[in-house]
């Protein structure tokens, strides 16, 4: 699945961008979101996309054809809303705006990983309420992977026919209340780990060392700025 292709990139990639620091990554993020926001011109949309394709080939090392192509899943719902003519923008534009958005964020996931995102978000948001999003965000990987052994079981056999509808129906329901129920066990069991290992509120995702500033830090957060020049300006 996309998602754990971008959380394995996430920890084991090598580059430029995956050596800067979180604080980094996330304060060059939102000067280019700021930028897409506030610039209304096709040429400057243009910019920003091209050096967020630049940036994440030559120093992310990303797979520049699978972010443009999870980038076109919002864009389809942008072109949506420019069709129905509630947008003030052109349609191009505002395209292109939901896509620098996307690929922003994209990158952002695909070079860091998770716990070091929840641990700056603990400076800003309550502990409680990020713990709660941490720990649904490893939940999801489990649902995913149960979900995955349910598709191959019921291939393997034979358990869902176009030719008998009500038979498969009824195994997708059986499948998927088994699904739902292992889910819940094991969300028992994390809840049960996490008391007897003394959680408090607050422990998770940590981060575990100081942040230091390097020449890939001071050249990310340079680039923002920069950008977001262009879409003040042009």
């Amino acid at each position: 699945m996309d998602i754990t292709y971008l959380d394995s990139v996430a920890f084991w990639g090598k580059s430029r961008l995956h050596d800067a620091e979180a604080l980094s990554k996330m304060v060059f993020a939102a000067l280019i979101i700021a930028a897409a926001i506030i610039n209304t011109s096709l040429i400057g949309q243009v910019a920003i996309l091209f050096s967020l394709i630049l940036l994440a080939r030559f120093a992310g090392r990303l797979a520049i054809g699978f972010l443009l192509h999870l980038s076109f899943y919002p864009a389809i719902f942008a072109l949506i809303f420019a069709l129905s003519g509630l947008s003030i923008l052109p349609a191009e534009v505002l395209l292109l705006r939901v896509i620098n958005i996307s690929m922003t964020l994209l990158i952002l996931i695909s070079t860091t990983p998770y716990p070091e995102l929840f641990a700056y978000l603990k400076r800003f948001m309550p502990s409680l309420l990020v713990d709660l999003i941490y720990l649904t965000y490893r939940g999801f990987f489990i649902l995913i992977k149960q979900i995955g052994n349910f598709t191959v079981a019921i291939k393997l056999r034979s358990g869902f026919q176009w030719n008998r509808p009500h038979r498969s129906l009824a195994n997708m329901g059986a499948g998927l209340g088994h699904v739902l129920v292992h889910a819940l066990e094991s969300g028992d069991h994390i809840s049960e780990s996490l008391k007897l290992r003394g959680y408090q509120q607050g422990n998770i995702g940590s981060i575990g060392h100081q942040p230091i500033i390097t020449v890939n830090d001071i050249v990310l957060i340079i680039l923002g700025i920069i950008l977001l020049l262009v879409g003040v300006l042009v």
